[in-house]
């Protein structure tokens, strides 16, 4: 499977100093790379050991919308992962996830949501998510 030759292949750490450009487009692009990997179950833990889950958690925050959605699409896919999910909680995800949910874009609030459903399943996110 391809998605698992990349990684293989030593991808993801130029895609994590890619993942902090300062051109949105290129943001945007890595995004969509690591939402398509973040499909491979043993990527997904990969991917967090690789250090790009905190530069996806500041990517919710650019003013671009699709660079939002595609970063919340791959959080989304990378919490179906119960290690990733403490990750997520401990990196301060929650409170990024929830502060999308005002953000005027289906597709944004449509991602946010399944990323908080999959970590509300574990206790620790239980207790963070209402604040």
């Amino acid at each position: 499977e391809n998605k698992l030759t990349v990684v293989q292949e030593g991808a993801l750490p130029p895609l994590a100093k890619l993942l902090e450009s300062p051109e949105e487009e290129v943001q945007l692009q890595v995004s969509v790379v690591v939402r398509n990997l973040a499909v491979n179950s043993s990527n997904k833990v990969k991917i967090v050991q690789a250090n790009l889950l905190n530069p996806l958690l500041k990517l919710l925050r650019s003013p671009n919308v699709r660079v939002q959605e595609q970063a919340c699409a791959t959080i989304q896919n990378l919490s179906v992962n119960d290690e990733n999910k403490l990750k997520i909680i401990e990196e301060g995800g929650i409170r990024a996830l929830v502060s999308l949910l005002a953000v005027r874009d289906l597709a944004v609030q449509e991602h946010g949501c399944g990323a908080l459903r999959n970590l509300s399943a574990v206790e620790e996110a239980r207790n963070v998510m209402v604040f």
